[in-house]
């Protein structure tokens, strides 16, 4: 009896023994997924949108940043929102009002009046940084957006700077980075990595199912004028300079964690099976040439997420664009000189 009880734990032990040696050598041999293989995945996930409601908040926060310390020195702006998109490329923002900003031109003049100490130069700071951005919404259609008084379905005057892409209320979220909830901006992100052949895969050691791509874009002389195979204009997309790229996926759930300039670990799986990220945190220095730059972190936060319900045409149209030319995200009046 003895014995036989010394040979099944023998069997048990090299069963054992043999198992653990096949796993691992299948870990060895298990080839790890191609960079088309994850974009694939998130636009698995990214497809099954077809359309979204959410309320966003962002948090713009300066950061107290040492050796020892990183934590809040001061909320800088907050800035509330509801968001739309319909397929294929239809997205409309809707800002929220603040106290004490004026609600049409009347109460702005109102305004101006009360600080006769403003420059020309602070009322237009005023004009573009607080009271435009909250009395239009925004109406993106493919690569160009319009600007719309807000409540109604007339264009609104000319927008200063670039638009939101650049400048706006809104701009961390239409990053191209962030882009990616909605759109098939993944791939768009990466392209100028992958005409170089410069990514590469790498397997995340604390998560089996995460891995990262990794990549190191060289400038080089290309036309302005230039359209990638995918359709984009290169001056808009390529990056400036010697730019480096990591970005970390979750393969079994097709969504994003990390860009270099952003993360998110707050996701929740919603009807239809898909995966969405309810918070997202991105942080980047300003007055970077400065002894002491600045590091400005934002949070951005979705509630009330509604996936599928139903959004109309309606929600995005507006009247006609007569004097307008619409292109390369700004609108310019035509007559302009």
């Amino acid at each position: 009896m003895f014995k036989k009880r010394i040979i099944l734990s023998a069997v048990f032990f090299i069963f054992f023994i043999s198992s653990f040696l096949s796993c691992i050598a299948q870990e060895q041999t298990t080839p790890l997924p191609t960079v088309e293989d994850l974009i694939k995945k998130v636009e698995e996930n990214v497809e099954k949108i077809q359309n979204l409601r959410a309320e966003v908040k962002e948090i713009e926060q300066e950061m107290n940043i040492s050796e020892n310390e990183f934590s809040v020195k001061q909320v800088l702006k907050t800035t509330e929102y509801t968001f739309l998109f319909k397929k294929p490329d239809m997205i409309k923002i809707v800002p929220k009002y603040k106290d004490g900003v004026p609600k049409n031109k009347e109460e702005l003049e109102k305004l101006y009046s009360q600080h006769p100490d403003w420059t020309e130069d602070q009322k237009l700071q005023y004009y573009s940084e607080e009271y435009l951005y909250q009395n239009i919404d925004l109406i993106r259609i493919g690569q160009a957006e319009y600007y719309v008084d807000g409540g109604t379905k007339k264009l609104t005057d000319k927008m200063l700077g670039a638009g939101p892409m650049s400048y706006g209320a809104w701009k961390h979220l239409l990053e191209p980075s962030h882009l990616h909830l909605i759109h098939h901006q993944l791939r768009k992100l990466l392209e100028p990595f992958m005409l170089q052949n410069s990514l590469r895969v790498t397997k995340d050691e604390k998560n089996p199912d995460v891995y990262i791509i990794e990549g190191k874009f060289t400038p080089h002389n290309i036309n302005p004028a230039q359209t990638s195979p995918y359709g984009w204009l290169w001056e808009t997309w390529e990056p400036a300079g010697d730019f480096q790229i990591d970005v970390k996926i979750d393969n079994k759930k097709g969504i994003i964690l990390e860009v270099a300039w952003y993360t998110t670990d707050d996701f929740k799986l919603l009807n239809n099976n898909t995966w969405f990220p309810y918070k997202l945190l991105s942080w980047k220095p300003i007055d970077v040439e400065d002894k002491n730059p600045r590091y400005i972190q934002v949070i951005t936060e979705f509630s009330n997420v509604e996936i599928n319900k139903g959004i109309s045409d309606e929600e995005f149209s507006f009247e006609n664009t007569e004097g307008y030319d619409i292109s390369k995200y700004r609108i310019e009046l035509l007559n302009e000189k």
